[in-house]
């Protein structure tokens, strides 16, 4: 055999060793698809609703400290959640991040996660702690966010709520303090009559003062 037809034999049988070891390689790797439902699976399998409650818990205790923190655990929470199929804690976990927003006065992002946390609640937990205080939040948000109509919409939809005497003040306060805010002042007062502690040290409801300068927040206590 001559050096030229050697040297190309042996070009030809190093040539078909790669392409045969490329091709068993791509036979053992997986897909996209398989390792995202290999992913699934697996976060499927290693959760459940008591894991998913301790990180809620722990996410509870950081957000004021340590709100970077808590949002990680809340949202492994959230995933554990989604792939449990289990909209309670799913909605859990949206009004947790949405007070963690409220808490660093991100009021849009607040009212989004809050808007969540209530599709998730509405249906079978309506007369949950976690229910009232998504309406709570929608309400609040709607208010800082000068959206008073719903604002009072979900003020209202809070009061015909089981809530405590506490509970049924703040809420009669926040339905007066919109009106306040809108200008309906007469609304403003009647709703502030109908509190528990109806007693106010001071309603001004000058028009001069103007809803920026005025607020509804004193009660005899």
């Amino acid at each position: 055999m001559s050096l030229k037809a050697f040297i190309l034999t042996l070009f030809l049988c190093i040539t078909l060793t790669q392409l045969s070891f490329a091709q068993e390689v791509k036979k053992k790797m997986p897909s996209r698809k398989a390792v995202s439902k290999e992913s699934y699976e697996s976060l499927k399998n290693r959760s459940s609703v008591d894991q998913a409650t301790l990180l809620l818990r722990q996410a509870e205790n950081l957000k004021i400290s340590n709100p970077a923190d808590a949002l990680d655990k809340v949202q492994e929470a959230l995933a554990m959640s989604i792939a449990q199929k289990d909209p309670f804690n799913e909605g859990k976990c949206y009004l947790l991040i949405g007070e963690i927003n409220e808490g660093i006065q991100e009021w849009k992002l607040a009212l989004d996660n809050y808007t969540r946390a209530h599709d998730n609640l509405v249906e079978e937990n309506t007369e949950s702690p976690e229910h009232k205080k998504a309406l709570q939040g929608l309400g609040a948000m709607n208010l800082k966010l000068g959206i008073y109509n719903e604002a009072l919409k979900y003020f209202q939809e809070l009061l015909t709520s089981n809530l405590n005497r506490s509970e049924r003040q703040d809420c009669q306060l926040n339905i007066s303090e919109t009106y306040y805010q809108m200008g309906n002042y007469d609304e403003a007062l009647k709703a502030l009559n109908e509190s528990p502690k109806s007693k106010s040290k001071n309603l001004r409801t000058t028009k001069q003062s103007g809803p920026d300068q005025a607020s509804i927040s004193e009660f005899n206590q």
